[in-house]
C-alpha cells in the first residue's frame, strides 16, 4: 500500500479463527508492532448459513429436508441461484438436477436464473429434459420461472443484436408460458418491490426484491400478469406471468422467496402442512456473533475520527 492507503486503514481484524484465541496474544503484538495498526477482534469460525457467493456453492450440494421435493435446473450458466435457499430453511427438499432422471418425484420444478438463456435452453435440450419438463407442467404440476428461467418457458426468445450469446439469434421456447422474449444491450438492474397479481397461494403483502436482467418480456394471448411491480420512481409496471390454470408461473423478480409470507404461501399450495421451525436469520446470527468478538466502540470512534 502507498501511505497514502496507509493511513486510511485504522486497524485489522482475524477472521475464522479455530481454537483458543489466548494463543494468538504473542502473535498479534508483533502483528500489531510490525503495522502500527491495532488488532480489532478475533472472530472464531462459524457456519454461518448466510446465502453463497456465487454457483461454487453448489458444489457436493446434498438434497436435505423432509418437506416437498423442489427440483431446481442446474443450468450451465446458472445465475442467482441463492433465490431458492429460503426454501430449504423452512425443510423443503432442493434437488439440483442435471438430467430427467432427476425431475423424477418432484412436486415442483423451478427454472432459475441464467447468465446466457440460449444456451442454457439449448443445453435442456440437449440433456433431454425439456418433453418431461413439459409433461409435468401439463399434468398440472407446479413449474416456475425466475428470470433467465422465465424467458425460457415462453414462446420464443429472439437475440438480434447477439446481447445473450454473442451473435445473433432465435429460438423456440418451452412454449409453457404465454410470452415472448427479445434480447437487447441494455439491463435493468433496480431495488422494486412487487405485490402478488395472479398467484392464487401468495396474498397481497407486499415483497422485497430486485430486477437484474437484459432483454423485455411481453405476454401475448390469455396470458396475465404475476406481479405488479413499484420501482424507484413511483412507477407501477405488471411483471411476469400465469398460465390459464396457474400453475406455471414466471417472473423477473429475485428475492421473492426470502419474503416469509409468500414462501410459505407457495410450500404449503405443494402440500406441506408442517413447515420446519426456521430458526434465527442467518444475517443477524452473524451479524450477533461479529459484534460479540470486536471492539465495535474503537471501529466507531475510528470511521467518525476527522481525518
Amino acid at each position: 500500500l502507498s501511505p497514502a492507503e496507509r493511513r486510511l486503514v485504522k486497524g485489522w481484524i482475524l477472521n475464522k479463527f479455530r481454537g483458543d484465541a489466548r494463543l494468538l496474544t504473542p502473535g498479534i503484538r508483533e502483528l500489531e508492532r510490525r503495522t502500527g495498526k491495532p488488532c480489532l477482534g478475533v472472530i472464531p469460525f462459524l457456519d454461518h448459513g448466510l446465502d453463497e457467493e456465487d454457483s461454487l456453492g453448489l458444489e457436493g450440494r446434498v438434497e436435505t429436508g423432509s418437506g416437498p421435493v423442489v427440483a431446481v435446473l442446474k443450468l450451465p450458466h446458472i445465475a442467482n441461484w441463492t433465490d431458492l435457499q429460503a426454501l430449504e430453511r423452512d425443510g423443503a427438499r432442493v434437488r439440483y438436477v442435471t438430467g430427467p432422471e432427476g425431475l423424477k418425484g418432484a412436486d415442483a420444478i423451478v427454472l432459475p436464473g441464467s447468465k446466457n438463456t440460449l444456451a442454457d435452453l439449448a443445453w435442456i435440450r440437449k440433456r433431454r429434459m425439456d418433453r418431461p419438463l413439459q409433461a409435468f407442467a401439463i399434468s398440472g404440476g407446479t413449474v416456475v420461472g425466475i428470470c433467465g428461467g422465465f424467458q425460457i418457458l415462453g414462446r420464443s426468445l429472439s437475440d438480434p443484436e447477439g446481447s445473450d450469446g454473442g451473435k445473433p439469434a432465435r429460438s423456440k421456447g418451452l412454449g409453457l408460458l404465454p410470452v415472448r422474449t427479445v434480447f437487447s444491450a441494455s439491463k435493468t438492474t433496480l431495488r422494486v418491490r412487487a405485490f402478488p397479481d395472479g398467484l392464487r397461494f401468495a396474498g397481497k403483502g407486499e415483497i422485497p426484491g430486485y430486477e437484474i436482467h437484459a432483454g423485455q418480456t411481453s405476454r401475448i394471448g390469455d396470458g396475465r400478469p404475476a406481479f405488479r411491480i413499484r420501482r424507484p420512481d413511483g412507477t407501477e409496471v405488471e411483471d411476469g406471468a400465469v398460465n390459464p390454470r396457474g400453475n406455471v408461473w414466471g417472473t423477473y423478480l429475485h428475492g421473492l422467496f426470502d419474503a416469509p409470507a409468500f414462501r410459505r404461501g407457495f410450500l404449503q399450495g405443494l402440500g406441506w402442512k408442517t413447515p420446519r421451525k426456521r430458526g434465527p436469520d442467518p444475517m443477524d446470527r452473524w451479524a450477533d456473533h461479529v459484534a460479540k468478538h470486536l471492539d465495535l466502540k474503537r471501529i466507531d470512534r475510528a470511521v467518525h475520527a476527522p481525518r
